[in-house]
């Protein structure tokens, strides 16, 4: 078996406040030593089910958080940005068949720690026909589409009974809990960490294929809500993208693959609106 790891930052036990998720700030050296903490437990857990091949892609703002040194040698590691497909791109070049994401967060708009979804200077909501979606929603479909099941999720409370809705049948590790959008009660580092290799060993373990209990349809309406009309101006000068309001734009697409594109091409566009 081949398992694919998404690993973000905000859904990690002992993170808290934006000043650990960005580089150059003092508390950054110890969130990301936190992160990639959590990964190799989850790691962990996957080769003691024997497991043949794991790749973690570091999904993180420039997505050069995980400090390969300290990362487990049994996976390898994907790194840097652009990248076409975003937290999940590498799925399209290699038969994967799971998926799993550590450290993950609400979507932009509901509650929990550093809840947003993609790009927290950019988009204030992202729905997909009418459905909030949150990183883990647009991932896990993309994989879908690729067949490739998700079998974990680790991060808040808040995004705890949203999985639970959502993915069912998905394991899930719940490291802290919500005291407001940068505030957290965290579980032990050793704890949550013997909580995730447990938890990922379990999933693997079971071998089912996990079903999303989302009825979304082709095709797929996807919304964006932008922070600043700004943006949205220039969103609405991509080919296909349609002016709903003043601060939101509208796209239709025919898989997950297109919106996820679309959404890393406007999330990458933002950062030239002042």
């Amino acid at each position: 078996m081949k398992l694919l790891i998404i690993a973000d930052i905000e859904g990690v036990a002992g993170v808290c406040c934006r000043e650990q998720t960005v580089s150059g700030n003092a508390e950054y050296q110890m969130a990301r030593q936190l992160m990639v903490e959590e990964v190799n437990a989850v790691v962990e857990g996957a080769v003691r089910t024997g497991i043949s091949e794991i790749t973690v892609i570091d999904s993180h703002g420039p997505m050069i958080n995980l400090p390969i040194d300290n990362l487990s040698p049994q996976a390898k590691l994907v790194q840097g940005k652009p990248r076409a497909l975003g937290m999940i791109d590498g799925i399209q070049f290699a038969d994967y068949d799971a998926l799993m994401m550590v450290g993950a967060h609400s979507a932009a708009g509901e509650y929990g720690v550093l809840a947003h979804t993609i790009n927290s200077r950019a988009f204030l909501k992202v729905e997909v026909n009418g459905q909030v979606m949150g990183e883990v929603d647009l991932y896990s479909s993309l994989a879908a589409e690729f067949g490739v099941p998700l079998l974990m999720v680790s991060g808040d409370d808040h995004l705890k009974a949203h999985v639970a809705e959502a993915f069912p049948e998905s394991e899930y590790v719940q490291v802290k809990k919500a005291r407001g959008a940068y505030a957290a009660e965290s579980l032990p580092v050793s704890i949550a960490k013997e909580l995730l290799s447990a938890a990922a060993r379990q999933s693997l373990l079971k071998r089912h294929q996990p079903k999303t209990a989302f009825c979304l349809e082709s095709p797929y309406r996807l919304t964006v809500s932008s922070i600043s009309q700004a943006q949205s101006d220039l969103y609405a000068l991509v080919p296909g993208v349609e002016r709903v309001s003043p601060n939101q734009v509208s796209y239709e697409a025919g898989s997950f693959k297109d919106l996820v594109t679309l959404l890393n091409s406007l999330s990458a566009m933002s950062a030239s609106v002042p």
